[in-house]
């Protein structure tokens, strides 16, 4: 039981380290999106609301639980 819960908890920090590389993935997209459609740098008031982060995280955790058949979170 030991070795199954160790290889759970291995799968599962793996799936987390794909989702926080395509969260930061999906931030450095929306961010060249927003410079090239706003002709801007300074995106500190985006950046600096939780609302946004989490909404983004929560994005690239469904994806990545799509892609590997998983249940939602």
């Amino acid at each position: 039981a030991a070795d199954w819960h160790g290889s759970g908890a291995l799968l599962s920090r793996s799936r987390l380290d794909l989702i926080v590389k395509l969260y930061y993935k999906l931030l450095e997209a929306v961010l060249k999106a927003e410079q090239q459609r706003l002709k801007r740098d300074n995106f500190a008031a985006l950046l600096s609301t939780e609302q946004f982060h989490s909404a983004l995280f929560a994005y690239a955790a469904e994806v990545i639980c799509y892609s590997y058949k998983l249940p939602g979170l």
